[in-house]
């Protein structure tokens, strides 16, 4: 028993340490940042488009919206709606392979820069729009399962169901994207060794994510306190301003380093321990 809670409490501090080592990866390589930057652009630039067309799409959560299950009337409006998400799944998952392959050169102290490893990852494409087109047809019938729901109820069965579906799936899924990044692979293997890992690694994998969570909550709560005060107290707008884009950066720090920590549980789970301490990433 005893050895059991110090290998585990060992594993906890691992995970931990990977998430930390994440942090101090960003803040030594803010180029990082980037990446994702233009993921947020791209979603700016379809939203804008959906707006224009009269149709809405949320990027963050899938599709939103899509009426009531085969709905045939609404055809071109389930065309038109899968198509600009499947669009943005695509893009936006192509940049985080371009960022996890960034991550992974900065590792093994390889010379990398930004441009050309966009264009070194150009052969990832064809796996990223297999991928991309799963994740989007998922999104999509959950949607449209979840269009079903009339009642309110905790334990709808639809609502239990897609609920279950999705954090298995999320967790399941997890180092699926770093897999397709760092390896010559297809998209059954990929889901195969993705759960091989967080299965093998799951504690490492909840205690990195919570420290993560932790630094984002601390970090984004004196910013959220003004949009709470604003509800009822009179504040100027330039502070509601400065804390809505304050809070907007920290959303893309703490995805930034997601992905970082996705390709560090990777190379933690493929090399052994001592190797990868011997990769001399900047720390805290």
């Amino acid at each position: 028993m005893n050895n059991f809670l110090s290998n585990s409490n060992e594993r906890f501090k691992s995970g931990l340490n990977l998430a930390s080592n994440s942090f101090s990866l960003l803040w030594h390589h803010p180029v990082l940042l980037v990446y994702l930057s233009i993921s947020i652009g791209l979603y700016l630039i379809m939203q804008t488009i959906s707006d224009n067309v009269s149709f809405d799409l949320n990027f963050t959560t899938g599709i939103i919206n899509v009426g009531l299950l085969f709905d045939l009337s609404r055809w071109h409006h389930y065309i038109l709606l899968f198509v600009f998400t499947f669009a943005y799944v695509y893009l936006s998952t192509f940049i985080t392979i371009c960022l996890l392959r960034h991550v992974n050169r900065l590792l093994r102290y390889k010379k990398v820069d930004l441009i050309t490893n966009i264009k070194k990852n150009k052969k990832k494409l064809r796996i990223t729009f297999y991928w991309s087109l799963i994740i989007t047809s998922l999104a999509y019938l959950i949607q449209l399962i979840s269009g079903q729901i009339t009642t309110s109820r905790l334990l709808n069965p639809y609502m239990l169901f897609t609920s279950l579906f999705g954090i298995i799936w999320s967790l399941l899924t997890l180092i699926v994207v770093p897999i397709i990044a760092l390896e010559k692979t297809t998209i059954i293997q990929a889901l195969t060794k993705s759960k091989r890992i967080v299965i093998s690694l799951f504690i490492e994998i909840i205690s990195g994510e919570l420290w993560i969570a932790l630094v984002a909550f601390l970090s984004s709560m004196p910013f959220i306190i003004p949009l709470i005060l604003k509800m009822n107290v009179n504040i100027p707008n330039i502070l509601v301003l400065l804390a809505t884009v304050s809070i907007l950066l920290i959303a893309l720090m703490i995805s930034t380093i997601q992905g970082i920590f996705k390709t560090m549980i990777y190379v933690y789970y493929m090399q052994p321990l001592e190797e990868l301490d011997q990769l001399r990433y900047p720390r805290f």
